[in-house]
């Protein structure tokens, strides 16, 4: 005997497609609301590590004004005791953060990328040997400056995108891995994803560096460079260049 209060085949069917109607809905209005606030999230980030990069560019003047030199990468990997200071057996690394009391990381929580040409990061009043053009007279380095007035980096960098050459005698590289975070490495030392493309260019550790504009889906690494005449500029002011 049927049971006249038991629901039918037919409404119990139609809850199930209005149930699945309600959740394609909900689903449809949260990647509405969800897409606007990663990107706003991205937005802030990027305006973060930004901050931190002006941040750490400046202390890499202000530490060149005091000691005469600029400071060596650490090691990225480096967890525990040593970690962020400098390892003066490299010449690209990450930012020694511990020594110049800036942020470890950008604002991904990934350490910076920290390149600088070799004689700018010793005591060697010798090093590096100054350009052509200056080269007779030989300068002297003014007292306590490891490099002279005509000194030129070694690193040259290119616009993202396929571009040309923005400069070609960078003395310093410093730079975040962008959103994407490949090639860095995280807080705990550990290595992330390996980078492609132009981004590569920024972990292959050799002379040569991409930076500039943003693009979507191929290039994000955010990169600043300490140029050659910024950096004489800074000592001449200063008084420690002769």
């Amino acid at each position: 005997m049927n049971n006249p209060c038991a629901p039918s085949r037919s409404a119990i069917g139609f809850s199930l497609v209005e149930m699945a109607v309600v959740l394609l809905v909900l689903g449809v209005l949260l990647a509405g609301v969800l897409g606007p606030l990663r990107a706003q999230w991205q937005a802030e980030r990027l305006r973060e590590t930004r901050t931190r990069l002006d941040a750490a560019e400046s202390a890499l003047l202000g530490y060149a004004l005091q000691r005469g030199r600029l400071p060596c990468p650490a090691d990225p990997a480096r967890v525990g005791s040593g970690a962020g200071d400098e390892d003066c057996s490299r010449e690209h690394g990450t930012l020694p953060w511990l020594l110049l009391g800036v942020p470890e990381t950008d604002a991904w929580g990934r350490r910076w990328l920290y390149a600088v040409s070799p004689g700018f990061a010793d005591s060697d009043g010798a090093t590096p040997a100054p350009t052509a053009s200056c080269a007779s007279p030989t300068p002297v380095p003014g007292t306590g400056v490891s490099f002279t007035w005509c000194s030129a980096g070694a690193y040259t960098v290119a616009e993202s995108g396929g571009g040309t050459n923005m400069t070609t005698d960078a003395v310093a590289v410093l730079g975040s891995y962008g959103a994407d975070g490949l090639g860095g490495h995280a807080r705990d030392g550990s290595t992330m994803a390996a980078a492609a493309g132009e981004q590569a260019e920024n972990t292959d550790g050799d002379d040569d560096f991409v930076a500039g504009s943003e693009i979507e889906g191929s290039f994000d690494d955010q990169f600043r460079w300490l140029s050659t005449y910024r950096l004489h500029e800074w000592m001449l002011r200063s008084g420690r260049h002769p």
